[in-house]
């Protein structure tokens, strides 16, 4: 994204890192969707990790954003 896509973002009310949060997330989906047409016990494993991976990392992203604009709007003091 270019700066002036974040300015605008920001002037929206999206808050910054919201649109990695949602590609992690739908990343962890689809793996999580792949786990269920594993051919071999290996792969539902590998796949359903990975998953996992992934949704943990977007609601850590999504944590991180929320303490971020709590942080930037006074609410931690």
């Amino acid at each position: 994204m270019t700066p002036q896509d974040e300015q605008a973002a920001e002037a929206a009310g999206i808050p910054r890192g919201m649109k990695t949060a949602l590609i992690t997330n739908m990343a962890g989906m689809v793996f999580m969707l792949l786990s269920l047409y594993a051919k071999s016990p290996f792969q539902f494993v590998v796949t359903l990790v990975s998953g996992t991976g992934f949704l943990l990392a977007s609601f850590a992203l999504w944590l991180w954003m929320v303490f971020t604009e709590a942080r930037v709007k006074g609410m931690f003091r």
